[in-house]
């Protein structure tokens, strides 16, 4: 038992530590991890703030078209619009609407700086454009419909 009980003790007096290489090779995996997620993690922070910007452009539609049924015109404002739905009010300042008797436009930009858009034409066709593609939820590419988003 002796014997057992002295190596335990020279075990936990050992100072060797790590080697040089071993301290190394750590490092290195750390850095391949951390490339390999922080554009991941970018990348999805974007999309957040996106999406969040498209949040209000669906939000302020929806208002917009409370006033168009009760007003029979798109030519609202912003306080219009936040009488009607007051979370509106947390929009960017870059947030505007433009309307007439049967087109408008919502522009919103996102914490990323991507300025999306909808627009209604005259004959109701609704298209989504931004202005920044292939980045964050900004296709590269439209749709069938001509769509961003």
């Amino acid at each position: 038992m002796q014997v057992h009980g002295q190596r335990s003790l020279q075990l936990l007096r050992d100072t060797r530590g790590f080697t040089l290489v071993e301290l190394l090779v750590v490092i290195l995996i750390v850095g391949i991890l951390a490339t390999i997620a922080l554009p991941a993690f970018l990348s999805q922070r974007v999309k957040g703030q996106d999406a969040k910007a498209e949040t209000m452009i669906r939000t302020a539609h929806t208002a917009l078209r409370t006033h168009e049924l009760d007003q029979d015109t798109f030519n609202a404002t912003r306080a219009d619009l936040e009488a009607i739905e007051p979370t509106i009010g947390e929009a960017s300042a870059a947030f505007v609407v433009v309307g007439t008797i049967d087109t408008f436009t919502i522009t919103e930009r996102s914490a990323s700086n991507t300025d999306f858009t909808l627009t209604r034409d005259a004959s109701g066709k609704v298209t989504r454009t931004c202005s920044v593609p292939a980045r964050g939820l900004c296709r590269a590419t439209l749709d069938a419909d001509g769509n961003r988003w």
